[in-house]
């Protein structure tokens, strides 16, 4: 079995279905390019890790085939196996030890040679301390100047405190509403989900997010937004919490613009 055999595969399904190419990639935002290399097997013309894996999931999902089966074999055809080694362990070579007594018997005539040759360098730091310095005489004392009987009085300045200043104004974190100038979309991801989303019709992000991940997006108009997991995910519109996409496992594709934000915020309770 190799990746060709599973591109081939995923065709004869997909002309079985009668699905044209052309309506994965509408759906999916993946171009033909891709969708025929993963056809013909050509994985390496592919942008490679998760965006491959992300790739063969939405190209099952619109087949209406499980992705589960497809993504384990692809795993386990892509994965290089283990090179043997192409020698074998040479032994290491046995230390050459010096005997002791010859150890200690260089590193004392090294001493004793270097102690010789230095000699005239430690004569001229030692001498200083062997040479009698003459004696200086103590010079008079300097008599001290006479202290004025008078001393005149000074006002001494008082420093009149700044005025105090008025205390700053509170800063007071204002949420996001619904007529702001942006509309901000947050995700906290708890089941694996696999995403794909436009902000204003520019694609922000397609891959496959892990429970844990935290997601925040903006946009000035609308998000177009599919969903591998829509119940797998807690959904925030400009800091408020949105009633739930879909139900877990369910494949949802939704539009959310300033229009109709008002109908995915989460219901007060009365």
């Amino acid at each position: 079995m190799s990746l060709r055999t599973l591109g081939a595969e995923l065709r004869s399904t997909r002309e079985k279905k009668s699905i044209p190419l052309a309506r994965i990639a509408s759906e999916t935002r993946i171009s033909l390019r891709h969708l025929e290399s993963i056809e013909e097997g050509r994985y390496g013309d592919l942008p490679g890790g998760m965006y491959n894996r992300a790739f063969l999931r939405g190209y099952c999902d619109v087949l209406g085939i499980d992705p589960a089966p497809v993504l384990e074999r692809y795993e386990a055809e892509s994965t290089p196996s283990p090179e043997k080694p192409s020698k074998a362990p040479t032994a290491p070579r046995p230390e050459r030890r010096v005997p002791a007594l010859a150890l200690w018997s260089g590193m004392f005539a090294v001493s004793i040679a270097s102690l010789y040759l230095s000699r005239g360098t430690i004569a001229r730091l030692f001498s200083s301390y062997f040479v009698r310095r003459p004696s200086v005489a103590a010079a008079p004392p300097v008599a001290a100047a006479p202290v004025p009987a008078r001393v005149e009085a000074s006002t001494a300045a008082v420093a009149t405190p700044p005025p105090a200043l008025p205390p700053a104004p509170e800063t007071v974190a204002q949420a996001d509403t619904p007529g702001s100038r942006v509309i901000r979309l947050e995700f906290e991801v708890l089941q694996k989900c696999w995403i794909s989303l436009h902000s204003d019709g520019s694609r922000v992000i397609s891959k496959v997010l892990e429970p844990g991940d935290r997601q925040s997006f903006e946009a000035s108009e609308n998000f177009e937004l599919k969903l591998g997991n829509a119940g797998g995910l807690r959904v925030k519109l400009n800091g408020k919490a949105a009633r739930p996409l879909g139900a877990p496992g369910e494949v949802v594709t939704t539009l959310i613009s300033r229009k109709n934000l008002a109908q995915f915020y989460e219901a007060s309770p009365q």
